[in-house]
């Protein structure tokens, strides 16, 4: 979707990810998408504008993985990822324990972040962080139309302030230092 107003290179670690990606490529001129790994990125500094991580950076090395994302961001460039809420209870039962961790398909040293945990860490390498809850409809409850009662309900939901800081994921949006 983003290919038809710029230029996407999207990578995963997986190569069967990638390779069901290329056949799903709207705009195979503007966008590509390769074999990579978040903590050893191939390309030169300050290439992209924009790093758009959705559920990723749990998965990563983050002392690793941040200094790269920095690294290949220009100056004033970009950090937009969507990640799991600690603080959300289903999410804190899905880490729990290593049984219920296997159940959910969750690996050994993926982790799920806090609000203050994950801007703690973002601090070291980026400036204007912002964290916001959202998403109170956890996908483990199950899918739901976006014209869904549910939907509307959960949208609800969010707007209350106690209730809001356990949403199912955090939206992070933070700037590369210069």
């Amino acid at each position: 979707e983003i290919s038809q107003f710029a230029d996407v290179v999207g990578i995963d670690i997986s190569d069967r990810i990638i390779i069901r990606a290329t056949r799903e490529l709207r705009e195979p001129k503007r966008a590509s998408v390769e074999v990579g790994d978040a903590h050893n990125l191939r390309f030169a500094d300050g290439t992209f504008d924009v790093c758009f991580a959705n559920s990723t950076l749990h998965h990563l090395d983050l002392s690793t993985a941040l200094p790269e994302i920095h690294r290949v961001l220009r100056p004033g460039g970009c950090l937009i990822a969507g990640e799991p809420n600690r603080s959300n209870p289903l999410v804190r039962l899905m880490y729990s324990s290593p049984k219920r961790r296997t159940k959910h398909g969750l690996t050994p040293d993926e982790q799920a972040f806090t609000r203050q945990a994950i801007a703690h860490q973002l601090s070291k390498w980026f400036s204007d962080i912002e964290v916001k809850y959202f998403d109170f409809w956890h996908p483990a409850l199950g899918a739901i139309g976006i014209s869904s009662l549910r939907y509307r309900i959960a949208l609800s939901f969010e707007r209350i302030p106690v209730l809001k800081r356990v949403s199912g994921s955090l939206w992070i949006v933070a700037i590369r230092n210069c």
